[in-house]
């Protein structure tokens, strides 16, 4: 978020009540249908503000290039906002998603979601045309990046759609595990005195990500934002300089990116 912000994107992120840190306990299909419409009201929020002359963001906004990047729970928000999901219609203002690590398919999670909103429908995704980012780490078992071969094939209507494979990395190296677990060290607290702070789950993906031997975590983070730029710099600004960075030539000199694209 913050190095999308660095490239003058304006970057509004929800904390979805139900389904947060700070408010948890939603089961899946109960978040998993507040969370398209959080976006939209979200959406409708910095509408608002673009348009009152009175607020700081007044005439700084496109309102009509809004690109959704979410990842897990998230990336499945950035596929739902754009083609519909969990009961909620697609916000047609939505011109380019980024889906990092979403699930496509529920009988490819290895988790015990289920449930009607544990993936999307072939159909959903074949009418769904705006062009499309597809991101996972080839070592998630959390979801499997056979998610996004599947719906590399089944989004037959997107004008663009690339999917980057990162070799070696985890579900949890696109989130902000390391950032959080050096400022816990760095505040002086042992990881062994994480769950007495309310951080222990913090624990287990930390040490995946960020133990001696993981693949580096400020690797992924690079590439994720080089990518992520990229495509937003194409797709929703219409930039075609950037152009240069999604192709077999430019991912050619990363030797931890599987590309393809169509």
């Amino acid at each position: 978020m913050e190095h999308l912000a660095s490239h003058g994107f304006v970057v509004a992120s929800p904390e979805h009540v139900g389904n947060s840190q700070s408010s948890p306990g939603d089961p899946f299909d109960v978040a998993a249908g507040h969370l398209v419409p959080d976006v939209s009201f979200l959406v409708d929020t910095m509408v608002a503000k673009q348009r009152d002359p009175t607020d700081p963001f007044a005439g700084r906004l496109d309102e009509d290039h809004v690109s959704v990047v979410g990842h897990s729970f998230g990336g499945m928000t950035a596929l739902g906002a754009a083609a519909g999901w969990a009961g909620a219609p697609p916000d047609r203002r939505v011109v380019a998603i980024v889906a990092i690590s979403a699930v496509i398919d529920g009988d490819l999670q290895r988790t015990e979601r289920s449930g009607p909103n544990a993936g999307f429908a072939p159909a959903s995704l074949a009418a769904l045309e705006i062009p499309v980012m597809l991101m996972g780490g080839t070592e998630d078992v959390d979801v499997p990046i056979a998610n996004n071969a599947l719906a590399f094939e089944q989004l037959t209507a997107a004008p663009a759609v690339y999917e980057v494979s990162i070799v070696g990395a985890n579900h949890n190296h696109f989130a902000a595990v390391g950032a959080f677990g050096d400022l816990l060290l760095g505040l002086g607290f042992d990881p062994q005195q994480w769950a007495s702070i309310g951080a222990g789950d913090l624990l287990e993906p930390y040490e995946s990500t960020c133990a001696p031997g993981a693949f580096p975590i400020g690797a992924v983070v690079r590439l994720q934002c080089l990518c992520t730029v990229a495509f937003l710099r194409r797709h929703q600004v219409g930039d075609v300089r950037y152009g240069r960075y999604l192709t077999d030539e430019a991912a050619g000199h990363e030797p931890a990116v599987g590309f393809r694209s169509r």
